[in-house]
């Protein structure tokens, strides 16, 4: 079942890759070992934001590919439980057109 899929008051349980996942530059990415070409990627964060700014960091500072469109839902329980609001804000600023950062 897709996200596209879920309706109000569906519960969902997410499990990230957790340091399976490493952007290799010019769109390529390995999961689990196996590399694919991306053109979107979607995460959601809660308290574990460090793996996700490396993640971010990687493909908004590979020059060599900058089609990379990335959507980052957090869900952290409280607002000023966020951590590093500045630098994801900031990347927001940088790349309007590539990033979309949500705060639920």
């Amino acid at each position: 079942m897709g996200f596209d899929q879920l309706v109000i008051g569906d519960h969902v349980e997410l499990k990230g890759p957790i340091g399976h996942f490493v952007w290799k530059g010019k769109g390529i990415t390995e999961i689990h070992g196996q590399e694919r070409r991306v053109r979107a990627i979607g995460m959601v964060v809660g308290n574990g934001i460090t793996p996700i700014l490396q993640v971010l960091r990687g493909i908004f500072h590979d020059t060599s590919y900058r089609d990379a469109k990335v959507w980052v839902l957090d869900v952290n329980r409280y607002f000023d439980d966020i951590l590093c609001r500045e630098e994801l804000h900031q990347l927001v600023q940088e790349h309007p057109d590539r990033f979309r950062y949500t705060i639920l």
